[in-house]
């Protein structure tokens, strides 16, 4: 019984300093890992539209929440995360679940190769998605999807928005924004 208990509060003893780091990483970077809500991350994975073969990347992949859901929709799915825990994390998930449709690198979204994107999620800060705007719909094909969840991009219109999902077309007569904002 002391035994199991000691085995629980180590358990718990490397969480906690895992937790730390990560927070400290995180401060370090000037951006906090916000994981998106499993109801939104599904709603985001549905809107997607997800087809076998399809190519998804995640800017800011977190905990890899929506990579592991894409990849089990068929997807490969590929994360772009500054915080290198988070990236072990996500490297040690994909390798004890074996799934090997997920890759995570440890790279700047600003350096993410987005041409061959069927889709593209983010949750960014304001200033982030004013920042990766350009990049995004000047790279990525038309027909291609940017689903981001609670901030939009300040000068595109979105095709749709639904419970704090928004998603953009790139190429759509729909991107520029002209007139009311939504």
């Amino acid at each position: 019984m002391i035994s199991m208990l000691m085995i629980v509060l180590e358990v718990a003893a490397v969480l906690i300093i895992f937790w730390f780091i990560n927070i400290t990483i995180s401060s370090f970077i000037g951006i906090p890992c916000l994981p998106t809500h499993r109801a939104q991350a599904r709603k985001m994975i549905e809107l997607a539209r997800i087809q076998p073969g399809q190519t998804v990347i995640d800017l800011g992949a977190g905990h890899g929440r929506l990579l592991f859901l894409a990849a089990e929709a068929g997807a490969e799915a590929i994360g772009y995360e500054l915080n290198p825990i988070l990236v072990l994390y996500i490297k040690i998930r994909a390798l004890l679940s074996r799934q090997k449709k997920v890759r995570v690198y440890w790279r700047s979204l600003y350096k993410a190769d987005v041409s061959r994107a069927d889709t593209v999620f983010c949750f960014l800060f304001e200033s982030y998605m004013r920042q990766v705007e350009e990049k995004l719909f000047a790279e990525m094909r038309p027909g291609a999807k940017i689903i981001a969840y609670v901030f939009s991009f300040p000068n595109k219109k979105f095709v749709l928005k639904t419970e704090g999902v928004r998603v953009y077309e790139v190429g759509s007569e729909m991107e520029s924004k002209t007139g009311a904002v939504h």
